[in-house]
């Protein structure tokens, strides 16, 4: 009984410790900040068209899509 006892602990503690590593891993790694580029500012006009372009490229997919 001692025989198996001794590979299975240490079979539990190896998964064990693997599970608390990529824990500890996805947790440090969810916290990265990315920097946005400086030089890709939208001014409000410009955000403004863009979103116009979009609703009317949405508003024809749904006519031709058979919605109103």
């Amino acid at each position: 009984m001692k025989h198996i006892l001794k590979p299975l602990l240490i079979i539990f503690l190896y998964e064990l410790s693997k599970a608390i590593t990529y824990e500890i891993i996805v947790r440090k790694q969810a916290n990265d900040m990315v920097d946005v580029p400086k030089d890709y500012e939208i001014g409000s006009d410009k955000l403004e068209k863009m979103i116009e372009e979009q609703n009317r490229y949405l508003k024809s997919f749904m006519y031709n899509a058979g919605g109103k």
